[in-house]
């Protein structure tokens, strides 16, 4: 399949945070349109079938299936490829691919950016496959429930190294300034269905790093062996604190409203590594996520 318009254009299809924003657009649902739309020579909208959307929180992440996504097809210069993969996390977090949409009943090659493996379990699918019109569907969402072949067998090494993330309270994230340089902190955190919740000054260096590269590193230091999280970082504001019982702890984050000053995080695995006495081991962040 070919996907190239000529020596510096591409065809990208985008279905969430990159697309074009409509007239009644909620800002936060189109907010990273505005980092490539000097790379845009054209949109259409178009689908994409045998594929499902999953509604993240934050962003929607696509996979394979048996349903069908609204999206647009972007034609821009090949120069915005690094710009949607530094946004995308490809190839660790998101990764890019070649497929077939359809634009005005003809099927067009384009770019797109799949979902990591184990992402979407426990998620809702956007029953209409629109990122954009999610909140105007009737009823209530379909879900994605773990199946039993996706939550085992797990090995015991990784089931224990999750379970010590579990009953942690505090590690140190590590994130990557503007200039390059790493920054490291410590933080509160607590887990809940594969994922860390951080919770992170609204100002603060960390979030401000975040905010530009959401790759992130959480350790959870031992003196008898040590855990490293590689993960993507991203603004929680879906999520209740107050179901996070590793957080409820912090009185002044028991009201989040009413601590402007402090922001959630949510870091979806991407690698896990353990280290020990016994060697070094490491797992897949779709791996992780199975665990339950």
């Amino acid at each position: 399949m070919n996907v190239k318009l000529d020596d510096n254009r591409i065809n990208v299809f985008v279905y969430g945070t990159l697309r074009p924003p409509r007239p009644h657009t909620i800002g936060e649902d189109s907010r990273y349109f505005h980092l490539i739309e000097t790379f845009v020579h054209n949109q259409r909208p178009a689908l994409l079938k045998e594929a499902d959307l999953f509604d993240m929180g934050e962003y929607p992440a696509a996979v394979r299936g048996l349903n069908m996504i609204c999206g647009d097809l972007l034609s821009v210069d090949k120069d915005a490829l690094a710009v949607m993969d530094r946004i995308e996390g490809h190839p660790t977090f998101f990764r890019r691919e070649r497929v077939s949409v359809v634009v005005s009943d003809q099927l067009v090659g384009a770019w797109i950016y799949w979902a990591p493996d184990g992402l979407t379990f426990g998620r809702s699918r956007i029953a209409g496959g629109d990122w954009l019109c999610r909140r105007e569907e009737g009823g209530q969402p379909a879900h994605n429930p773990p199946a039993a072949a996706d939550c085992g067998p797990v090995a015991l090494d990784l089931r224990r190294a999750v379970e010590r993330l579990a009953v942690a309270a505090n590690g140190w994230l590590s994130s990557v300034r503007p200039d390059g340089r790493a920054c490291s902190a410590p933080v509160p955190f607590a887990w809940r269905q594969g994922r860390a919740y951080l919770r992170v000054g609204y100002d603060s260096e960390t979030s401000r790093n975040v905010a530009e590269n959401p790759s992130v590193v959480l350790v959870h230091p031992d003196p008898d062996g040590y855990l490293q999280l590689e993960g993507w970082a991203t603004v929680a504001r879906q999520v209740d604190v107050h179901a996070l019982p590793g957080l409820m702890d912090h009185s002044d984050f028991l009201e989040q409203e009413a601590q402007p000053d402090f922001i959630l995080l949510e870091v979806t695995p991407t690698l896990l590594r353990l280290g020990d006495t016994t060697g070094y081991r490491e797992w897949s962040g779709g791996e992780v996520m199975r665990v339950r």
